[in-house]
């Protein structure tokens, strides 16, 4: 992530103070979630309209290691130019690992895989 580490240590202490009551992002008045997607978005160099991500984030209230994370999925999940091939760039050897662990047939390896693809 591109934050330095006193941001980013700040963000997991509030985000375990955030999450681990169940609480929706919203609690307290916090303004982690803008940190967080202002992060990612300087990150990955995507645009996505903060609604769309933090829409994402109510959803999944993630934290803030995942927030990266959840950013590129919801750029996929709108049709962001490039997000799906920083998707494949970034996740695509280890999902070919992961099926690659799975007993599958080559052909059927090769058919997730390109399956996985179009879902993005």
């Amino acid at each position: 992530m591109s934050t330095d580490r006193t941001t980013e240590g700040a963000l997991l202490d509030s985000d375990e103070q955030l999450f681990d009551r169940g609480a929706g992002i919203h609690a307290k008045g916090s303004d982690e979630p803008r940190q967080w997607f202002e992060a990612a978005q300087r990150e990955l160099g995507l645009t996505l309209d903060f609604e769309v991500f933090a829409a994402r984030v109510e959803q999944a209230a993630p934290k803030p290691a995942h927030a990266t994370d959840l950013f590129l999925a919801a750029a996929c999940s709108v049709g962001t130019p490039g997000a799906a091939e920083l998707l494949l760039r970034r996740y695509g050897s280890a999902i070919a690992t992961a099926l690659g662990r799975m007993k599958l047939t080559p052909t059927q390896r090769d058919d997730a895989f390109s399956k996985a693809l179009e879902v993005v």
